[in-house]
């Protein structure tokens, strides 16, 4: 039983820079790495709290902190079962129903229901395969309408009019539907408006509502031309979630760092575009250092421009949140971190004006006042994680787990547990332990799928494998988390 289960949560808002935010991703991957998988946001405050502690000068955890930072967070509102539903929703100018909700769209998705229904199970085991496909294509058809109705209702306040109190009331007390997956699917109807492209291959069916999130959630307001937008639901429809989510951070990481250039005032605004497959697989690689040393690259950009343009948002137990504030307050840059932070500016040179000024850092971080002193205890926090556990190697293949990403390399696969490394060819025909005989599975993939008959694997690693899953490839072929095959011209 954990103690902290029944303890209220609070949100804890801090506005940094965006280069403090890239720091702190960075370092949660390295901390997911640790634990061998998915670890939760909370885990890693834990151990960056513990490892304060365990410092030199463990920082007084009860020492008072901002309560402005910290913002209760409270339940969906729900309906008691003894209030009187809200009064009806006062009339608003806007869309209306027909406006919003082709409703041929449910008509057809009605008739073609009946039609499964009346001849599911009745034409053989043979066809029971593609009976199933078209099941969840109809299911697949059937939440994307939901979300539009979902959406329309809370526009419309459509909720109170109906005796709710919002869309969780809704979804839980008339739809059956956990309010996560009810907030989901209006999210995906709202944002797709922005996206026509991406919004049109979705209610196609070329890219699936998971899909979608990721997506829309990683480019956020950015501008795309109509080309660009074009080639990400192309790219979309062939990549894996797990290459998508990849590529999305990579786009929050080059915006957070600033490595976004700014295109000349003549020049069209394209927009961010899909990476190629020999990009994604350099960001995906952990080499050790890795961490180390993109601390120090977000260290000097928040030297250059300190200022806060993104927010870090953590959803903690109250007494977790008032350690790690208390952490953050007290602990001040180590000395290592400075210098290498020092020797990094020294070397760089503005074109024009020869060498870059290096500023005096132990007095600059002596004067500085919050909440940027705060800024530095976030990141002497992440550099005392990351100088621990950025180690390197214990084993010979942790350089192939390393080179890997220490992730399952099985297409749609994102296991960080029971790594193996298995031979493309096998030693028993020949194959050596060059690394590019050698790729990173789980456990599942590496004995079930490669040795169990599911899944071959040919070519030479990293970049050129090639998976083709299922028996007698049923499951595709896949490339670098790409199908092999196209679904449309």
């Amino acid at each position: 039983d954990d103690p902290a289960a029944d303890e209220p949560k609070v949100h804890l808002r801090l506005a940094v820079p965006g280069p403090l935010r890239a720091a702190f991703e960075e370092t949660l991957e390295l901390h997911r790495l640790v634990c061998g998988g998915h670890a939760t946001v909370t885990s890693f405050v834990e151990a960056l709290v513990a490892e304060a502690q365990a410092g030199p000068a463990p920082p007084h955890l009860d020492r008072p902190v901002d309560e402005y930072l910290l913002v209760p967070r409270r339940p969906p509102r729900l309906l008691p079962d003894d209030d009187p539903p809200p009064g009806p929703a006062p009339e608003t100018a806007g869309e209306t129903f027909d406006d919003w909700l082709d409703l041929r769209r449910l008509r057809t998705l009605i008739a073609d229901a009946a039609r499964l229904l009346r001849v599911a199970g009745r034409r053989g085991p043979h066809l029971a395969g593609s009976e199933l496909t078209d099941l969840l294509e109809l299911e697949a058809r059937g939440e994307r309408l939901l979300g539009e109705v979902l959406f329309a209702l809370g526009s419309e306040r459509g909720f109170a009019s109906l005796g709710f109190r919002g869309l969780e009331d809704y979804a839980e007390h008339r739809l059956g539907l956990a309010a996560s997956t009810a907030r989901e699917w209006s999210y995906l109807a709202r944002a797709s408006r922005r996206r026509p492209a991406l919004r049109e291959a979705w209610q196609h069916g070329f890219v699936s509502s998971q899909k979608m999130l990721v997506l829309l959630r990683g480019l956020g307001d950015r501008e795309l031309d109509d080309e660009t937008e074009g080639r990400w639901a192309v790219a979309a429809e062939r990549m894996t979630c797990k290459r998508l989510a990849d590529e999305t951070a990579r786009l929050a990481r080059r915006r957070w760092m600033r490595d976004d250039a700014p295109p000349p005032e003549d020049a069209p605004r394209r927009g961010p575009r899909p990476a190629d497959d020999r990009t994604w697989r350099r960001a995906q690689s952990r080499a050790y250092g890795r961490t180390a040393t993109r601390l120090v690259e977000a260290a000097c950009a928040m030297i250059d421009d300190p200022q806060p343009e993104a927010r870090l948002t953590l959803t903690l137990p109250e007494s977790l949140a008032r350690q790690f504030l208390a952490t953050l307050d007290q602990t001040e840059p180590d000395p290592a971190f400075t210098a290498l932070i020092a020797a990094r500016l020294a070397d760089r040179e503005a074109p024009e004006a020869g060498p870059v000024a290096v500023p005096d850092l132990p007095r600059m971080f002596s004067e500085i006042d919050p909440p940027e002193s705060r800024d530095w205890g976030l990141f002497a926090a992440l550099w005392t994680y990351a100088s621990e556990w950025d180690t390197g190697p214990r084993r010979p293949q942790d350089r192939i787990h390393a080179r890997d990403g220490w992730r399952c390399q099985a297409p749609g696969c994102s296991s960080r547990r029971n790594l193996e490394a298995h031979h493309v060819v096998y030693r028993a025909r020949g194959g050596s332990d060059d690394p590019a005989n050698l790729v990173t599975l789980c456990r599942f993939h590496h004995q079930r799928g490669e040795h169990g008959g599911l899944m071959s694997i040919t070519g030479q690693a990293p970049d050129e494998l090639t998976f083709v899953l299922g028996r007698d490839g049923r499951g595709g072929t896949f490339r670098n988390e790409r199908d092999a095959r196209r679904r449309r011209p």
